[in-house]
């Protein structure tokens, strides 16, 4: 192809050159059709362009459109946004089902729910070691099996408005359903940061340990460690009471009188008949 800008002379069959008789005349129009194909070329170029972008444009709409639908769960809520919400008794996280929600983040299940991350991860983490612990040793019988107490922990920084401590505790109770099936074994201790205040909810199964005159002793303990700890301390403090006393480290005041009147019961009993096979023997 000859450069558009050169000048074009064509050999005739016969060898000649043919004479320009007017070289303007000819340069227009070859100017005029170098235009043309350079418009041309253009119009082509363009319309490449347009055909590329047409297919880049299409086979992204395809991926998009095929892109998996994401549904934002309550975990993603989260882990994306602050729970700055107002926890009520309709949206208090079951630990069972939402950790993350509960501030237990990596794990399948939790014991404890602090949604208003009252913790830290280690104090939390200590507390799960302690729970743990506990339902590896406090063994009881539940419908012809050994089963351990079922002890979970909640934790709230303030109460909804017109909602007691103790009714919030015993909403969460039954929802968690924190019990062995059949079993109503389950023990539940709540604190609300607000008022620096545990409450402590127990089932019928677990009463034999946990009842009015131990939980009457246990609170005391509790706000002992109040005031004399730091608020998380206290709280594994709270945790780790409420754990020895289902395992049975520390022994119910209950079941120590109820023991030693037991064991002077059997003596007193056993006395009363040898005096009596003494006495007909001598009679």
């Amino acid at each position: 192809m000859t450069h558009p800008n050169c000048f074009i002379r064509t050999k005739l069959k016969s060898g000649k050159v043919p004479v320009l008789k007017n070289p303007k005349i000819l340069l227009g129009e070859k100017k005029m059709s170098t235009e043309g194909r350079n418009e041309k070329n253009c119009y082509e170029q363009d319309i490449c362009i347009l055909f590329l972008y047409f297919i880049i444009f299409h086979m992204t709409s395809i991926k998009l459109t095929n892109r998996p639908e994401h549904k934002e769960t309550p975990d993603d809520f989260l882990s994306n946004n602050s729970y700055s919400l107002d926890i009520t008794l309709e949206n208090f996280p079951n630990p069972f089902f939402h950790p993350s929600l509960c501030n237990r983040y990596g794990f399948k299940f939790s014991y404890i729910c602090d949604p208003s991350k009252i913790l830290s991860r280690n104090i939390a983490d200590q507390i799960e070691e302690i729970l743990n612990y506990q339902r590896r040793n406090s063994k009881h019988f539940c419908v012809d099996k050994e089963v351990p107490y079922v002890l979970g922990v909640a934790l709230i920084n303030k109460l909804p408005y017109g909602i007691s401590a103790d009714t919030f505790a015993s909403q969460i109770f039954e929802y968690w359903k924190l019990s062995n099936k059949d079993c109503n074994d389950g023990v539940l201790l709540f604190f609300v940061k607000e008022d620096t205040h545990f409450i402590l909810k127990w089932k019928k199964g677990a009463q034999s340990i946990i009842n009015f005159r131990t939980a009457t002793s246990m609170n005391k303990s509790f706000n002992q460690y109040l005031r004399k700890y730091s608020l998380e301390y206290s709280i594994l403090s709270a945790v780790k009471l409420t754990s020895q006393y289902l395992t049975e480290e520390i022994i119910p005041p209950t079941q120590t009188a109820q023991n030693v009147y037991n064991s002077y019961c059997s003596w007193f009993g056993i006395c009363c008949i040898y005096i009596n096979r003494s006495v007909s023997i001598i009679g």
